[in-house]
């Protein structure tokens, strides 16, 4: 259900089909305009059909039926997705109240995206990025298809809400800047630190789940297994010496630990490390970007992109250690040449005859 284009008319406009199901009634309409009206237009005839047949839909509070979902998702999800789903569900309904859960639309979530894109919850942002705003639409999907599944409504109104994500964000740090990092990250931190600057690890779903047998300490190598990745292809990062010669020591410390990441014998939760790394972001002289961004934890695995290009890592090898689906995730760091881009440009050396500094 949805809209597609079934062709392009003589005037250049487009045609499509929008299709929608209600009530098990389905409703279709033949549409020609230009592609950057066509969703605008859906979103208004979808309002029309929703408005004259949502009369006879079972009232629900939209309240009770997030209640019974997280009751549903509580030991069925990680409990990284059960934190997340959650904290997105509760804000909803402090947003939306009481409302009925049918007569919740698309534009009602629109509003709701507006609203928490400009008062993020975080005392560390002034407004929401892209990807957050992706993450909880994601999330209300998966709530609205699960009660669609159990018939309290007939559509989703999150459905094709995502927005363009700007992954362009590239944070290098200088060498005083790194040593004063490791200089301060103690405890816990101080490994934490160590994985995503010397292997690139993602925080969150990655690091916080490796285990000490999946870490190799004779050879020097980590395995990622697929169900711990992004792109959900397993993974093998080799380790530098100094991030080898720190986890054997560690090891010895901690013989019977599960997780390299662990506290009281128990794996840390992203949310955990999240909030120590806030501390130890308080005392970084460097906390605070040239673009008035706060450092975020995940800014250290671009760290060890560009230490690597800097190094003569090529984008292929570069894509392997980060896990990227795709060239084009890992050419933002094509720019950084390092070494490689000085020893290129030499050629130009004798051309003339420098002159002086006047």
């Amino acid at each position: 259900m949805g809209y597609r284009q079934i062709g392009i008319g003589k005037n250049g406009k487009r045609r499509y089909v929008f299709d929608l199901r209600v009530l098990g009634n389905r409703f279709r309409r033949l549409v020609t305009c230009p592609a950057s009206a066509v969703v605008e237009l859906y979103r208004r005839w979808e309002r029309e059909i929703y408005d004259s047949n949502g009369s006879v839909i079972a009232k629900h509070k939209f309240f009770d039926i997030v209640k019974k979902y997280i009751e549903w998702i509580t030991g069925k999800k990680t409990a990284e997705v059960v934190y997340r789903e959650t904290s997105v569900l509760n804000q909803a309904v402090k947003f939306f109240g009481k409302k009925y859960l049918s007569e919740i639309k698309r534009h009602h979530i629109e509003e709701y995206l507006a609203h928490r894109r400009a008062n993020p919850t975080s005392k560390h942002k002034s407004v929401l990025s892209a990807a957050t705003i992706n993450k909880i639409v994601a999330s209300l999907s998966c709530f609205f298809n699960w009660c669609i599944n159990r018939e309290y409504i007939t559509a989703n109104p999150a459905q094709r809400l995502r927005t363009k994500e700007d992954n362009e964000r590239v944070i290098h740090l200088t060498t005083e800047q790194i040593q004063e990092l490791f200089t301060k990250a103690v405890g816990i931190m101080k490994r934490v630190v160590m994985l995503a600057i010397f292997t690139g690890m993602r925080d969150g779903s990655e690091s916080c789940k490796l285990k000490w047998a999946d870490v190799d300490l004779e050879n020097g190598y980590i395995s990622l297994w697929a169900h711990a990745t992004k792109s959900k292809k397993r993974r093998t990062i080799p380790m530098p010496d100094d991030l080898l010669v720190y986890l054997r020591e560690l090891r010895q410390l901690e013989p019977a630990t599960e997780y390299v990441l662990s506290m009281n014998g128990m794996p840390m939760s992203y949310a955990q490390v999240l909030l120590r790394w806030n501390k130890l972001r308080a005392q970084l002289s460097f906390a605070r970007q040239g673009d008035g961004s706060l450092l975020r934890l995940h800014d250290l695995r671009h760290v060890f992109a560009v230490l690597m290009r800097m190094r003569g890592a090529g984008l292929d090898v570069l894509k392997e250690l980060l896990g990227h689906a795709s060239m084009a995730m890992t050419l933002r760091y094509a720019h950084y040449q390092g070494d490689v881009g000085r020893e290129k440009v030499k050629v130009l050396d004798g051309i003339i005859t420098p002159p002086k500094a006047s």
